[in-house]
């Protein structure tokens, strides 16, 4: 249950293993494999200097929930009104009007919130409690992690609103 609202449980499960798991699992080796490929001839990697680990931090935590959006709100958008992806029955009154605005808009919100709420903060703690330089696989590992993570905390929420969007021009 959400709010005052029960999801079905196909619902449910479409948010479970296809707004969570599979993003997860996909950023993981997305951003080992582009992190390793970007910083491949580099033996180790320090938070700020050139390469960055903080300035790579920054601009993931942006770009997840940004291209994130962009992408699942056109494709949910498209499964909702052929069926493939059931509709609301209820508005998410609790959610605000979010899911209401436009693509853009939604997707540029995130990814500034995602980078201000965990991109700044990561880069903060690192800087206080990280001994540099790590190596090349150390940074690659964590990355991977830590895109993974991000993922699968902001994916499920884009999905939903991507969801109640799609259910709300189709029933207006």
């Amino acid at each position: 249950m959400i709010g005052n609202m029960q999801l079905s449980n196909t619902l449910k499960q479409y948010l479970i293993v296809k707004q969570t798991v599979v993003p997860a699992l996909l950023n993981l080796v997305l951003n080992g494999l582009i992190s390793w490929l970007v910083l491949g001839n580099v033996a180790s990697i320090t938070l700020w200097g050139k390469p960055s680990i903080a300035l790579d931090l920054l601009l993931t935590a942006f770009l997840i929930p940004f291209i994130t959006c962009f992408i699942n709100s056109y494709t949910i958008a498209k499964s909702v009104r052929s069926g493939k992806v059931e509709q609301l029955d209820a508005p998410l009154r609790y959610f605000t009007p979010w899911y209401l605005t436009p693509i853009y808009a939604r997707s540029f919100l995130l990814g500034f919130i995602a980078l201000v709420c965990v991109g700044v903060p990561t880069v903060l703690l690192l800087e206080t409690l990280w001994v540099e330089p790590i190596s090349l696989w150390q940074f690659v590992i964590f990355k991977a992690l830590w895109a993974a993570t991000l993922a699968a905390v902001v994916t499920p929420i884009i999905g939903l609103w991507a969801i109640a969007n799609a259910s709300h021009n189709t029933n207006t």
